[in-house]
């Protein structure tokens, strides 16, 4: 007999993104194991997030989306959306947001979100309900529903909270609130899955009460049906190396610039391999990188893609010769972050060169997985060191066990966890 689940996720397609894939693949594989799917999800007219219209394809007919108006704060402050300052960066639209809304400036869709689950739970019946964090505040409403629903309610974060490094805090008033409201979540919530083993042994460690039998650790993962069929871009230049940066370029902490300093530091010890180095970004960035490469004298070596559909970023991610990461060492928080198309990296088994904290969750899937280098600083000379290596010995990397992040197989997961707490909510009637 099939099972119902209300899913509760305030990005879904035509958004983009890795945090949309993860719910568009629970949703088409665990649909194909009769569990039948209803999205509350939101309607913004902001225009801040990506669209990747393709990813409606992946969702089977039998899903009911119910679609809800959301409009942030800052939208409704026309007076400031017509300043040079807010029309130019959307740093301080960010800013301002989290300066009144806390814990995100989504806060209020989820007073929209949770009347609409009230209103789905009296109309049908369904075995289960899970909400997908962030934003943040959608993890507070998880923790509402759970003290007053019949049936069980999983929490799901994919990103850590307060210590996000790309996670905004106007003042430490706002830090402070944002640790308590996730603290006060992490310890009442019962049933929780969450992308990252470091933040919950890092909440196992520093959190006294909180039960690590409450929480399981589902990556992110790729998808072994879009790598069928793959195509590849084939208006490369031969003789040369191409290594690519998939996804949104932040600031300073995801830069390009630390691997733009160590091709120029060999370019002065070995110019001919240098001049044979290529690299590309595909996605959105908040700096220009256009102009990095003009300092850094790459405007010959760097090509510049743009947002792309998920499709057609895998067939460039296909053309390449090994993949970029980087969370700069020296930021709090940087050990946490892994970032969506890691995973898609590992299943092109092409090397990857990383510049993050040693003793990060990227660090250990890399030499776990033995997929690539270890950088642990952005000094230029260890980074040009790393790439030399990668160039060398391209087809040395092994890949090992890298099935265990199929989205099929995480399906399986999320199924499992999804019938325990069916059942431990009926051993408790």
């Amino acid at each position: 007999m099939a099972k119902r689940c209300l899913i509760v996720s305030y990005y879904f397609p035509p958004t983009g993104g890795a945090g949309v894939q993860r719910i568009v693949k629970l949703i088409k594989y665990a649909s194909r194991k009769e569990w039948h799917f209803t999205i509350i999800t939101a309607d913004e007219s902001s225009g801040f997030q990506s669209q990747d219209g393709s990813l409606l394809v992946e969702i089977p007919e039998i899903v009911h989306v119910i679609r809800l108006k959301s409009t942030l704060p800052i939208q409704r402050l026309s007076i400031l959306n017509k300043t040079t300052i807010f029309k130019k960066s959307a740093y301080w639209k960010r800013w301002l947001g989290a300066f009144f809304q806390i814990p995100d400036s989504r806060k209020s869709w989820t007073n929209v979100a949770k009347n609409a689950v009230i209103e789905a739970l009296e109309k049908n019946d369904y075995d289960c309900v899970m909400i997908t964090s962030p934003p943040y505040s959608l993890s507070l409403l998880a923790l509402e529903l759970q003290t007053q629903l019949s049936i069980p309610v999983i929490l799901d974060m994919r990103d850590p909270w307060s210590n996000h490094p790309y996670k905004l805090n106007p003042s430490f008033v706002h830090r402070w609130l944002n640790k308590s409201l996730e603290t006060k979540t992490l310890l009442r919530i019962s049933n929780g899955t969450h992308v990252s083993e470091f933040v919950i042994h890092d909440y196992s460690v520093k959190i006294k009460g909180f039960d690590r039998n409450n929480w399981t650790v589902i990556a992110n993962g790729y998808d072994e049906e879009d790598f069928s069929g793959l195509g590849r871009i084939k208006t490369f230049e031969d003789g040369v190396f191409h290594i690519a940066f998939s996804g949104t370029i932040h600031a300073d902490i995801n830069s390009p610039k630390y691997l733009f300093r160590a091709i120029r530091y060999l370019r002065k010890r070995n110019p001919v391999l240098a001049q044979k180095i290529r690299f590309h970004h595909i996605g959105n960035s908040a700096l220009s990188i256009a102009q990095l490469a003009k300092k850094y004298n790459m405007e010959n070596q760097v090509k510049l893609w743009g947002y792309k559909a998920h499709k057609t970023t895998l067939d460039v991610l296909n053309s390449m010769d090994a993949f970029f990461q980087i969370h700069h060492p020296k930021y709090k928080g940087s050990k946490y972050i892994i970032g969506g198309k890691m995973y898609e990296y590992l299943r092109f088994k092409k090397p990857i060169l990383a510049v993050v904290p040693q003793y990060s969750e990227v660090a250990a899937i890399i030499n776990e997985t033995n997929s690539g280098e270890v950088v642990t600083s952005v000094i230029p000379q260890e980074i040009a060191s790393a790439l030399i290596k990668i160039i060398d010995r391209q087809n040395d990397y092994t890949f090992i066990n890298i099935e265990k992040y199929s989205r099929e197989r995480q399906t399986d997961e999320f199924i499992s966890i999804f019938e325990k707490a069916i059942l431990s909510e009926k051993t408790m009637c």
